[in-house]
């Protein structure tokens, strides 16, 4: 028996003005397209009793006359448009109009003053915490900290353990199979958390355009949380690098940076300060883009850009005496003379068009093995030719040499230049061992790849000081991937 197609007799048939049937698709979709025109513009009357019928039988939502004529009325300035009408006090009445849209229980309230009605109709979308309909508003309900703390050690986890897929860790298939997961959270309250992962109040931020608008606002809250704890738990040595990192990030993102030396080479960049042979890195900042403004306290104002991200991460550091190793992307003579009069010293390799430099080092022709020296008050700029000649200024160091040895033969070189090569790769040597550990899985949410970052820079840290304090053998003998392990399950396990 042929299946009835026929419309359901529970909504009543579409007829013209003239009471011919309306069969066609595109007739019906245009009648309803007019209606609903006129329905949000107020701008002609409802002669359509058959719409009116139709809409009474699927219940969907109309506006009374008076909510027709309000919105139809010009809209006055003296309404505000983010709140509260002007000249009221919290708790006051409203003079302000308003617009209540009603239908079932399960229908869309929406309670503002016109300016903000309008602005969704043309086109803003309304969260899902606005639609008890939606799927995800219904399966989501609060969290709190022991499951937050074991959705991080579960992400994190996935670093040692990597898939392809995120549904491959709840896998039943012999094949993917990982028990622990589906033990510890399901899955789809793990995509929940993912998906509604944030650190900070949406609500708060301010418009970009505004001149106060923090760039990184989304990660605020844990910036300032690790700065402070990175400073207050540890006290590096002497000796200190500074270098940035590369997060590796390819989507759409205005602080976003191509550095072809890098292994990522497209990401967002962070400078960082770290304790030479540990690689404990005790400060860090984001790069924000070109047009950020960075005026550390107590910088001169003749100090360059570069120069300014250096005194700005040594700032706790000045006046104790520390030593700094820098790359010729932050040398220059202003710079090093400015950290010699705040009790820091310097050394790095500079570019040869830098200012200030003597051209007599400068143009000097060497062969190789050779250096070259001369000094003036505290700085002392070297020049020296290995495979290539290279550059180098210090306020540390003396015109001595020393035997270095290599792999393959035994030179003499300026001690200097064997001080550089010994503390320069702090930065290098955390960005190492947290290479093989790294979650690569894309993103594209930005501030969630930095999060994750920021947390496993922080294990590093937190294993540094583990080894420094361990007092038994068997402590002192655990590797990076055992204490990463054993912090995954006591965030998983945790009881709160």
């Amino acid at each position: 028996m042929a299946k009835d197609r026929s419309t359901p007799s529970t909504i009543p048939q579409i007829r013209d003005s003239s009471g011919n049937l309306l069969t066609g698709s595109t007739l019906i979709n245009e009648r309803f397209a007019n209606y609903f025109k006129d329905l949000y513009t107020a701008q002609s009357e409802f002669d359509r009793p058959e719409a009116e019928i139709y809409l009474s039988e699927i219940d969907l939502p109309r506006l009374s006359p008076d909510d027709r004529e309000m919105l139809a009325a010009q809209i006055t300035l003296e309404e505000n448009y983010d709140g509260e009408p002007q000249g009221t006090s919290p708790g006051s009445q409203r003079t302000g109009r308003a617009l209540t849209l009603r239908k079932s229980p399960t229908s869309v309230s929406f309670e503002g003053t016109p300016q903000k009605v309008q602005r969704t109709c043309r086109g803003k979308f309304l969260s899902a915490a606005d639609h008890p309909t939606n799927y995800i508003t219904r399966k989501w309900h609060p969290t709190n900290v022991p499951e937050m703390k074991a959705y991080v050690g579960l992400t994190l986890s996935m670093s040692i353990n990597p898939k392809p897929q995120i549904k491959m860790y709840w896998s039943r298939d012999l094949y993917h199979n990982a028990p622990l997961y589906p033990a510890i959270m399901p899955r789809q309250r793990f995509e929940l958390l993912s998906k509604f992962f944030h650190l900070n109040d949406n609500s708060q931020d301010v418009e970009h355009t505004n001149p106060s608008h923090d760039r990184l606002f989304k990660l605020r809250p844990l910036l300032t949380h690790l700065s402070a704890v990175f400073m207050d738990v540890y006290t590096p040595h002497r000796e200190i690098a500074v270098d940035e990192s590369l997060v590796p990030f390819h989507g759409r993102l205005s602080m976003k940076q191509y550095i072809p030396s890098k292994r990522a080479r497209c990401g967002v960049k962070i400078y960082r300060a770290c304790e030479s042979g540990t690689g404990y890195t005790f400060t860090f900042k984001i790069y924000e883009g070109k047009d950020s403004i960075l005026q550390p306290a107590g910088c001169p104002e003749y100090i360059s850009t570069s120069g300014k991200i250096v005194v700005d991460l040594l700032n706790p550091l000045l006046h104790q005496g520390y030593h700094v190793y820098l790359d010729n992307f932050y040398t220059s003579v202003p710079l090093f003379k400015f950290l010699f009069s705040v009790q820091t010293g310097a050394c790095g390799t500079v570019r040869a068009n830098r200012k200030g430099l003597p051209p007599q080092v400068v143009n000097k022709k060497l062969c190789r093995g050779e250096s070259y020296a001369l000094r003036s008050e505290e700085l002392l700029a070297i020049k020296f030719h290995d495979k290539r000649e290279v550059m180098m200024l210090s306020t540390i160091h003396t015109e001595a040499t020393v035997l270095a040895t290599s792999r393959t033969e035994q030179r003499t070189k300026p001690e200097a230049i064997v001080a550089y090569n010994k503390n320069m790769g702090a930065v290098d040597l955390s960005d190492q061992v947290l290479a093989p550990y790294l979650l690569r899985r894309r993103r594209k949410a930005w501030y969630k790849k930095i999060t994750f970052f920021l947390l496993q820079m922080t294990m590093h840290n937190a294993f540094v000081v583990y080894l420094k304090t361990a007092t038994t053998p068997t402590s002192q003998q655990m590797t990076f991937l055992d204490f990463q392990i054993q912090v995954h399950k006591s965030l998983m396990y945790s009881p709160g």
